[in-house]
């Protein structure tokens, strides 16, 4: 359904639609929308898509209007579950020359739309940009959470210069705009990738970027494109992230993309060392504590995703001697 005041038939340059899946989170989504209306750019260079894949789908026409968008709107229902299913549907739907994507619980600053268009017209080689993504915890940080964590919490800041990323740099799809005749030339987001539900699969945000890269169009980072994102209250344990870890491990089989830069080798030399560094009880029994220990917990994570990679795919280098 179209809400909203309507744009031009042929909408005008450097117009850009916003995609955004949402699932059983209203409220959250609520806040997203006011803060899209409080965009700086042209309401009239604005498109807003929601696809909702929501298990009770509810009207939104309230929720957009009483958020304050006068820009156009699209609600789109969708019942099969999948984020990346999701934004493929309003992607191709989009009618802006620029399409990003964001988060549901991901409100952009008033100047997100804005530096995003003018990054991407600034630098014609680019096929994505992405900014910073600032975290809104809801309780104060937990003690045990390593720093490296950040990247498993959709965290996301390379600093405040407007470059083009270089390798083992990324951006995330709670954050992210693209070409849209580009993204739609390398087939959008991978469907067998993505959080559906309660899976925790991941990595599809890099596909399309590493697709466009190959073709010659690299990712610009602006830190002037910077959104908050909540951290919910149940991802902050250690029971979630030995869920994540172990999604990660799936979700880097199927990405066939390995391990991000910095993360420890893939291999049984690796998995005996983690184990043993993880906290109280000794063996496969150190992946159930809860630990305190920031390294235990970092330690604990990685052999959880380590060892779901072994099982799978078998280890990739050889165990050492002795």
């Amino acid at each position: 359904m179209r809400g909203g005041r309507r744009g031009a038939a042929v909408p005008p340059a450097g117009f850009l639609s916003v995609v955004i899946p949402t699932r059983d989170r209203y409220g959250l989504l609520a806040e997203v929308a006011a803060a899209l209306a409080r965009q700086t750019l042209d309401p009239g260079r604005l498109e807003v898509i929601v696809v909702d894949n929501s298990a009770a789908p509810e009207p939104l026409d309230a929720i957009l209007g009483e958020a304050g968008l006068v820009c156009d709107w699209d609600v789109i229902p969708e019942a099969q579950p999948g984020a990346s299913r999701c934004r493929n549907l309003g992607i191709a739907e989009a009618r802006g020359e620029v399409v990003a994507v964001l988060d549901d619980d991901a409100p952009p600053d008033p100047g997100w739309a804005q530096a995003l268009v003018a990054g991407l017209a600034a630098h014609p080689e680019a096929g994505a940009i992405g900014g910073p993504v600032v975290p809104i915890w809801p309780v104060r940080r937990p003690g045990w959470l390593p720093d490296w964590a950040d990247d498993y919490l959709s965290i996301l800041d390379w600093g405040g210069e407007t470059r083009v990323l270089g390798p083992g740099e990324w951006i995330i799809g709670a954050n992210m705009a693209f070409r849209a005749d580009l993204l739609r030339s390398v087939g959008g987001f991978p469907e067998w990738l993505g959080r559906r539900g309660r899976l925790l699969s991941t990595n599809e945000d890099l596909v399309p970027v590493e697709a466009l890269a190959a073709l010659g169009h690299p990712t610009l980072y602006e830190p002037a494109m910077r959104v908050r994102h909540h951290v919910h209250a149940e991802r902050l344990t250690p029971d979630w992230f030995r869920r994540r870890m172990a999604w990660q491990a799936v979700s880097d089989i199927l990405h066939a993309a390995g391990d991000r830069p910095g993360d420890e080798p893939s291999g049984p030399a690796r998995l005996r060392d983690a184990l043993a560094a993880s906290g109280p009880g000794s063996g496969l029994d150190a992946l159930w504590s809860d630990p305190a220990d920031p390294a235990e917990a970092a330690a604990q994570a990685r052999a959880t995703r380590l060892l779901l990679r072994i099982l799978l795919v078998g280890p990739t280098e050889p165990e050492d001697a002795g």
